[in-house]
């Protein structure tokens, strides 16, 4: 967790790839002053400095982060694992969702990554409820059986996961159908099961933003007599809105009624965005020969970098049943980017 929210944040402290001279430029308008017109320039070059990282590819990271968003949600919109009879209820607990090269997911989550990450997405506390519609006064809808069908409704929101230097939020929703092709096997009066082939789809939508706070210098600015300093913060951030449609066969085993582990594949189709997002005004203060202020502004024009239409991916899992009760994990990698996500959870089965 930390070392994904550690990736959001090297993306947003390097908004200097953009190819601009100043980003942060002072209005110096007025000012004669050689000493304070020296300090102000002094100023520039310091918070300026502060966003330089002219080895890194704006849009290459834009994409990445465009492409993450919606994999950290992938594998918690339905249940792959179940014998849904009646209803359930779900809370994924975290989804994440990296890109990156010359490293593998494991490296990431024990602190060993030593390869290039290229974007990052993560959502908490995502509510699922899914009900089989068999319950329906009706048994089938056109050429579907409703006994073989399942519908789940999810949503989820997170805000401020990071703390003071970084405000960090997602939000999904999602409306997911599955139904089952090929009906299920079983052996051993039970004790061991083959689930069956499930076909799963649907739409969700989700956004993630992130604003980096970024520190001016503490200490003020001296130039001969003049003496200035800027007590606010820059605020740098990402916001990425996309929507996915996926399409994904799944299946199933039970191995001692407990344990439930099942694989899939997947494509999805892709819609939105990832769009750099800074700026504003703000106060420099000269304390020094005399007390005034002047205006300074920030301009990151906002880029903006498409989401890949088209998807695919494999997904595998493993989860714990103890009588209603639910526990599951499930890993995901994306076959057209090198991307893996990981989801964690827990629920409830009727």
């Amino acid at each position: 967790m930390r070392a994904i929210i550690a990736a959001m944040i090297l993306f947003l402290s390097l908004f200097s790839s953009i190819s601009h001279a100043k980003l942060f430029t002072i209005d110096t308008t007025g000012i004669s002053d050689e000493n304070i017109l020296n300090a102000f320039a002094i100023l520039e070059d310091r918070i300026n400095g502060s966003f330089s990282a002219p080895d890194i590819n704006i849009d290459e990271y834009l994409e990445g982060f465009a492409n993450t968003c919606p994999m950290a949600t992938k594998g918690s919109g339905a249940d792959y694992a179940s014998d849904l009879s009646l209803f359930g209820v779900s809370v994924n607990m975290i989804g994440a969702a990296v890109e990156m090269e010359n490293g593998s997911f494991m490296d990431l989550v024990g602190g060993d990554f030593e390869g290039e990450f290229r974007g990052a997405g993560i959502n908490m506390f995502i509510f699922t409820v899914g009900m089989n519609l068999r319950l329906l006064p009706f048994e089938k809808l056109g050429p579907l059986n409703l006994n073989r069908a399942k519908l789940y409704l999810q949503a989820g929101k997170s805000n401020k996961l990071t703390g003071d230097d970084m405000d960090f939020s997602a939000q999904l929703f999602s409306v997911m159908f599955q139904y089952k092709l090929i009906d299920p096997a079983s052996v051993a009066a039970g004790l061991f099961k083959w689930g069956g082939i499930d076909f799963t789809t649907g739409i969700s939508s989700q956004t993630q933003n992130a604003m980096l706070n970024l520190k001016t210098p503490s200490d003020p600015i001296t130039s001969g007599g003049a003496v200035v300093n800027m007590t606010s913060e820059i605020e740098a951030g990402i916001k990425v809105e996309t929507t996915s449609i996926p399409f994904e066969l799944s299946t199933y085993g039970r191995l001692f009624y407990i344990l439930r582990p099942f694989v899939g594949v997947g494509g999805d189709l892709n819609f939105g965005s990832a769009k750099g997002i800074a700026g504003g005004s703000y106060t420099v203060n000269v304390t020094e020969p005399v007390v005034s202020s002047v205006t300074a502004s920030v301009d990151l024009l906002g880029q903006e970098k498409n989401v890949d239409t088209f998807n695919m991916r494999w997904f595998a899992g493993v989860q714990l049943n103890i009588f209603i009760l639910k526990i599951y994990a499930i890993v995901q990698e994306s076959m057209s980017r090198d991307i893996m996500a990981a989801q964690v959870g827990f629920g409830a089965v009727w």
